[in-house]
């Protein structure tokens, strides 16, 4: 038995390759946890626009870190790109796999400071000497 007979709905709330069918999706992390599922415990990242969630193994995890760092609180709110990609081998067997492309985050540049008025301008007033 399996436990996707009694509850469908549990695997569909996390990412697979038909997802992607239709381009990329853009995604902002919003959420991180360590989830044990039948198969092991990995890390599952929650997003600001989908409530499906991605699971992450041992290779999916790379770019993240790669991009982010160690620890999955500095990942809050940074953007990826999540995608279909295929290869094909020798024997002509064409390999389906999510290509995952962690982007830059936005640094703002701080507003330069406001200018301040000259002291010297400050004292030059109408009384005469």
């Amino acid at each position: 038995m399996d436990i996707r007979d009694i509850y469908p709905e549990v695997e569909s709330r996390l990412f697979n390759l038909e997802d992607f069918a239709q381009g990329p999706l853009h995604l902002t992390i919003l959420t991180w946890e360590k989830v044990t599922f039948r198969w092991g415990t990995h890390l599952v990242l929650g997003f600001a626009q989908d409530s499906r969630r991605l699971a992450l193994n041992d290779t999916r995890v790379r770019p993240f870190v790669v991009a982010y760092g160690m620890a999955p609180d500095d990942w809050i709110g940074a953007a990826c790109e999540l995608s279909k990609g295929a290869r094909q081998d020798a024997q002509g067997t064409i390999t389906e796999f999510l290509v995952i492309k962690c982007l830059p985050r936005v640094h703002t540049p701080a507003p330069p400071p406001a200018a301040q008025a000259d002291p010297i301008d400050s004292l030059e007033d109408d009384i005469p000497f």
